[in-house]
């Protein structure tokens, strides 16, 4: 058993309002948390689909797909 297909918009550490902006590696670190538990119930034919932004900070933009590609 397992799921076929996850599929997460994770928020993106903006600070927005309803968000409290974190320091880029601690951020990273609790997204590997969850992408290891979707990687434990996903099925080896599975598929998952991490939508994500970028990460700004002092005028610098850094892609965070960049950053995720190791992770996953």
């Amino acid at each position: 058993m397992g799921a076929d297909l996850v599929v997460s918009s994770p928020p993106y550490n903006l600070g927005k309002e309803y968000e409290a902006k974190k320091a880029l590696e601690i951020y990273l670190e609790e997204q590997t948390v969850v992408l290891r538990e979707c990687s434990r119930i996903l099925k080896k034919t599975g598929s998952l689909f991490w939508q994500v932004g970028a990460f700004s900070d002092r005028g610098m933009l850094i892609p965070l797909d960049i950053r995720f590609f190791p992770i996953l």
